[in-house]
Formats: structure tokens, sequence, C-alpha cells
């Protein structure tokens, strides 16, 4: 059974990898989520492949017992010793300074140009229905920093996007030790989480989604407390009401709740 499942997973995996090579067998065709490559200079591909060899290699050359230390080590550091929020610090403090150095020169995934001049505008901000709470706490950030121009307008989605970043980060690394006890399963777990697409919105990205992840984490943080003990039902709701408040399309989650 579990040899089974490995060969699945395996497959899969090795297709995900795969797909990433097909637009560049049809340039033309427009195969959003996979065609990143096209976009990027040759020594990305190059890295990708020699990348993509060593992962499919990795399951075959790695011993058990090495792959046990670490997740012990992980589980051990995150979730049981007495200095886990030392260790969770450890990795947030990091990760948030790399969120500032690589911040996104650009805005070009999703509407980001169109918001920043939206919110930099002299002539006033305009208020989507469905996004009225995040364009109010931007303005209110920006108002802090200064007058409304490009500068302040870009460093308070920054400044939100950073936010976002550290508090989604805690959460995860709290969302795979409330899920399971497993030292493998806990590591798998926030890899997956800390390695999604996710990722991208901590640096500083121009949108009014980032917000929607620390509220989005803790609700599932706190809805998973609740089904496994019976307690965080009130804190499930306030980060509910407050993903909600930032933007319409959490309303999602009701159901969940």
């Amino acid at each position: 059974m579990r040899k089974n499942l490995f060969r699945s997973y395996y497959v899969i995996l090795a297709f995900l990898f795969f797909a990433r090579l097909l637009p560049f067998l049809m340039p033309e065709a427009r195969l959003w989520g996979i065609n990143q490559l096209l976009f990027l200079p040759t020594d990305y591909t190059i890295a990708y492949l020699a990348l993509f060899i060593i992962a499919l290699m990795l399951p075959f050359i790695i011993k058990p017992q090495a792959i046990s230390g670490i997740t012990d080590w992980f589980s051990n550091a995150f979730y049981d010793s007495d200095k886990k929020y030392y260790y969770s610090l450890g990795l947030i403090i990091p990760a948030s300074i790399l969120f500032i150095v690589f911040a996104a020169p650009t805005h070009f995934l999703g509407d980001g140009y169109t918001i920043l001049s939206n919110l930099s505008s002299d002539k006033g901000t305009f208020y989507k229905w469905s996004e009225k709470g995040i364009t109010v706490l931007l303005n209110g950030v920006q108002s802090i920093l200064g007058g409304k121009n490009e500068q302040t307008a870009l460093a308070a989605f920054r400044i939100v996007s950073l936010f976002s970043g550290i508090v989604a980060i805690w959460f995860f690394i709290r969302i795979a030790g409330i899920l399971t006890e497993n030292p493998l399963k806990r590591m798998l777990i926030f890899l997956a989480t800390f390695f999604s697409a996710s990722l991208l919105l901590f640096f500083g990205y121009v949108e009014n989604y980032p917000l929607l992840w620390p509220a989005l984490t803790g609700f599932i943080y706190f809805g998973i407390g609740y089904i496994k003990n019976g307690k965080g039902l009130i804190p499930a709701a306030i980060f509910l009401a407050g993903g909600i408040l930032v933007h319409l399309q959490f309303v999602l989650m009701l159901p969940a709740m």
C-alpha cells in the first residue's frame, strides 16, 4: 500500500516538473501557470533542469535514517522544545529580511499598477465595494507615512505585505503542529505551505490580497483547534470576520465556519 502510494505521488511530482517544460514545445500558446520559464534567462531553465533531476533522484539516494534525523530535529525544535517560539522567530525574522531586501520591483502580476495609481492619486481614492476594507486600511497606513503619492502608496502596500508574511508564516508553523504529531508529516506540511505560491504575496506584493492570508491561516489554525479539542471557536470567528472586512471573497469561508 505504502509502496503504491509512493509511486503515485512520484508520478504526479514528475508530471508537474515536466509540465513546466511543455511551453517550450509551443511557445506561442498561452499556457498560463506553467510558462514562467519562457520569460526568464536560459540560466534559469538550466538551473530548473538541474534541480528537477536532483529532486527526482533524492528519494532513491537519501537514507531513511538521514531524513528521520532532520524531521525529528524539526519537530522537537519547533513544537516540543521549551524554546519552540524562539525557533519560530529564528525562521520568521530572516524571512522578513528577505521579504524587504527582495521586494518586487515591478507590479505586473494582477492589477498592481492600477491599484497603486488609485491609492496614490491626489484626486481621491476609489473604494471598490468588495475590497473596501483593505483599501481603507492601506489609505490609513499611507496617511501615516505622508501625503498621497506613489512612494507612500508603494510603502503602504509593502508594509501590509510584510506584516501578512510574518503572521502567515507563524500560522504555517502552528498549523503543521496541530494537524499531526508525526515529525515527517509536520515538516512536509510546513514546507508545502511555506513554499506555496502564497510566498510571492509577501515580497512587497502590490495587490489587495496579501492580508487575506493572515486571516485564512488564523482561521484554519483555530478552526482545527476547535475540531480537535473544542477550543478556538471565538478566535476562528474573529479571523473570519476580519477576513470578510478585508475582502468580501472571504465569505467563501462561511460554510467552513
